[in-house]
């Protein structure tokens, strides 16, 4: 059976690069200047898709009643399930600083939470890209 390429509820479209999908061509697009750069020594240390941990997992704690870890607490039931933020792009300016970027056609309320969360919990700031071959690190 034929099956047609994913579409976002947004319209984008994916695309494939270097063997890596994108879920749209412009962070595709973004990833390939990226790379450029990376190659050229313009950034360094070029990751993808990093995860950062806003608010852990909570679990109920249950204390172990029998055996040789008698009496150590563990989680046990998942009550609640962590807050993550996962960032398109991650790299390295000449200067040492590191950029945590996201290419964004659309701002989700969700987006606008994490990023927010982001900044107050962790002290990063995560710069919004809109343009694939816009200069590392200048948007905001």
């Amino acid at each position: 059976m034929w099956k047609s390429p994913r579409t976002h509820k947004y319209g984008a479209k994916e695309v494939w690069y270097d063997g890596i999908r994108f879920p749209s061509i412009g962070e595709g697009n973004r990833y390939l200047f990226l790379r450029d750069e990376a190659r050229a020594g313009r950034i360094s240390d070029l990751r993808l898709q990093v995860h950062y941990e806003l608010y852990p997992a909570v679990f109920e704690q249950k204390t172990i009643t029998r055996g040789p870890r008698k009496g150590e607490t563990v989680n046990s039931r998942l009550l609640e399930e962590g807050i993550t933020y996962v960032a398109d792009f991650v790299y390295r300016l000449p200067d040492g600083r590191e950029v945590v970027e996201d290419f964004k056609g659309m701002q989700t309320p969700v987006f606008k939470i994490k990023r927010r969360l982001m900044r107050e919990r962790l002290g990063i700031r995560v710069h919004i890209v809109t343009r694939p071959c816009a200069v590392p690190g200048s948007s905001d």
